[in-house]
């Protein structure tokens, strides 16, 4: 079984160049591909090919003379610019068999690595992997690309340090659960938990009262019994003759003693129970695991070093961005393990650590804080024992170039509300949680703290409460723009609206196409539940750096601009927010100024 890929970088241009599939070719976002699958056996009608995440039907178009049967995939594919994403092209097969082949640019506006797998039955067996391709963005310089991956990483955004979900009959949750990622993430999350509570267990740590013997300087306070006096006849020296009888302990022989020292006994609180015991050995395991897997981990990080180095793929550097991730959360989990080890060594000390499956649990039951830590240690000593930080299943599938640029803007977004004072309160549900890799995580509800008498709170890909869609969408879908901002005196019982729309896009795309698609789509198709003003106070587009452009703009002209003596509501244009590393935007600037206007 072979699959080629075919490559046109014109639409007009007859050439085209092929190369197979398992030698990984490069392609560009914006070539006209077509794939053909060679068989030698005739496949079952609804055979698919998947490229990532979607599938398609494959056609047969030719048997060779050799009975090679050659099928093609993209010839039904739906495109959503169907004039310029497709162009037929004829291809020999073989002499004197040519046939037309459908050419489409399937990847347009996307990155990264591509899994192409066959599946060639319609019962539940998942499809195998025959090959990968990269595709290479035209949009953006690999240097920008790779700022947003680190600015996204800084911010523990998971869903760019993902897996693909690649295939709905063979999604990876099972790598999932098992890849050192996940586990680092527990862990992490866990152990601060417990560093939290470490005063309780000083306060009120699991112990036994043991009886304990010193040899102690003598006085009248210092109890005594039997054991006092035996050991007192085996350590006569301690006796030192007087003649002071105020001064004498013992008379031996009418002869007087003073006594100097004497083995007390009494009772001692002892840390060294089984609880702590596993504690100890829960801490010690947990080090000792960390500590081998940031051996490798650096290991691989060198590796794939070499790898950027001499090949530099965009797949390669993701790669290396993510080990580095992950090598920066495994020192912190040993330097987490280090401090709540030293505190147990330090005030909770134990003979042995037991490093075992905790089997008696009623010491654990008996107080909350011990109860607490039960469950993780129950957990980490159940692991299973594949776990891997394998990279056969990281980034692969090809990415949204809009989706990884909205997402970058979001941050911006909520780091721009959090310079004018306005702190981030609650976030999403799973983004709370890190359920998921999935993109939906991220989308939701962000609650920002009152501030100057305002309540804001951002919309992610979703509407308020009171609103809704007024229009009809492609696919009879609800109308969510990416960011909305809603806002009030906290008096006041009606809210206004600040729309803002990430668009990878050139600021001449955005003047010719995009304001005349964005202002009547979101001005008129969001409202009130009840009707009437949807009180949209600002419309904006949100778009990366085009140089020789202003890093703002109205669409209004002056004094009518929103930043005029006599600004137009609602406010329209766009703001830049680059992807060069350490770059400023304007963006928190321009929602002060609305809120300046509106709320007077």
């Amino acid at each position: 079984m072979n699959v080629l890929v075919l490559q046109k970088t014109e639409r007009y241009k007859p050439e085209s160049s092929f190369s197979l599939l398992n030698e990984k070719p490069f392609v560009s976002e914006n070539d006209f591909i077509a794939f053909l699958v060679q068989s030698e056996e005739k496949l079952p009608p609804e055979s698919l090919l998947w490229l990532s995440e979607i599938s398609y039907e494959l056609n047969q178009v030719a048997v060779l003379t050799t009975g090679i049967f050659i099928y093609e995939c993209l010839k039904n594919v739906e495109l959503e610019d169907e004039d310029e994403g497709r162009c037929l092209s004829d291809i020999e097969l073989e002499p004197n068999n040519r046939q037309r082949l459908q050419f489409a640019k399937i990847f347009i506006n996307q990155f990264g690595t591509c899994e192409v797998s066959l599946d060639i039955s319609s019962a539940s067996i998942k499809p195998f992997k025959i090959g990968e391709l990269e595709v290479i963005p035209s949009k953006i310089r690999p240097n920008d690309l790779n700022n947003i991956f680190d600015y996204l990483f800084e911010r523990n955004v998971t869903y760019w340090q993902a897996f693909s979900s690649v295939k709905s009959k063979n999604t990876n949750d099972r790598i999932e659960r098992h890849h050192l990622f996940w586990l680092l993430k527990r862990i992490q999350n866990e152990l601060t938990i417990l560093i939290r509570q470490l005063p309780l267990f000083k306060l009120a740590p699991r112990s036994r009262l043991v009886p304990r013997q010193e040899v102690v300087p003598w006085s009248d306070n210092v109890e005594t019994n039997e054991s006092s006096l035996q050991w007192l006849m085996e350590n006569m020296s301690v006796l030192e003759q007087t003649n002071n009888a105020t001064k004498a302990d013992l008379r031996i022989r009418n002869r007087l003693y003073r006594l100097t020292e004497v083995q007390t006994e009494y009772l001692q609180e002892n840390t060294d129970v089984y609880e702590n015991q596993i504690i100890h050995g829960y801490l010690n395991s947990i080090q000792s695991f960390f500590v081998n897997q940031r051996l490798l981990l650096r290991h691989r990080v060198q590796q794939l070093t070499l790898e950027v180095n001499q090949i530099g793929t965009l797949h390669t550097r993701q790669l290396l961005r993510y080990y580095r991730k992950i090598l920066v959360d495994c020192t912190l989990v040993i330097r987490q393990s280090e401090t709540a080890l030293n505190f147990f060594q330090q005030y909770i000390p134990v003979s042995l650590p037991r490093i075992e499956f905790p089997t008696k649990i009623e010491g654990f039951q008996s107080q909350e804080h011990y109860h607490s830590i039960l469950n993780p240690i129950q957990e980490w000593f159940s692991r299973d024992i594949d776990l891997n930080f394998g990279d056969n299943e990281l980034f692969f599938g090809t990415r949204s170039m809009d989706k990884l640029y909205e997402l970058y803007c979001l941050f911006h977004v909520i780091a721009a509300l959090e310079k004018l004072g306005f702190k981030l309160k609650k976030i999403p549900y799973f983004f709370q949680g890190k359920a998921s890799f999935e993109e939906s995580e991220h989308t939701g509800k962000y609650l920002f703290e009152l501030h100057l008498g305002i309540e804001v709170t951002l919309y992610y890909e979703s509407l308020p409460s009171t609103y809704q869609t007024a229009i009809w969408t492609r696919g009879n879908r609800p109308l969510k723009p990416d960011f909305i901002i809603e806002y009030k005196l906290v008096e006041s019982q009606v809210s206004n609206l600040m729309i803002f729309d990430a668009k990878y896009q050139s600021v001449e795309s955005i003047r010719r196409f995009t304001y005349k698609t964005m202002i009547p789509k979101y001005l008129h198709g969001i409202c009130h539940r009840s009707g009437g003003d949807a009180n949209i106070k600002g419309l904006f587009l949100l778009h990366p750096e085009d140089f020789g452009k202003y890093p703002v703009e109205s669409w209004h002209l002056f004094p009518f601009r929103w930043f005029d003596s006599k600004p137009i509501l609602p406010a329209i244009g766009r703001v830049e927010i680059p992807t060069a590393k350490g770059s400023i935007n304007q963006l928190g600037e321009v929602i002060s100024r609305i809120l300046a206007i509106t709320l007077k």
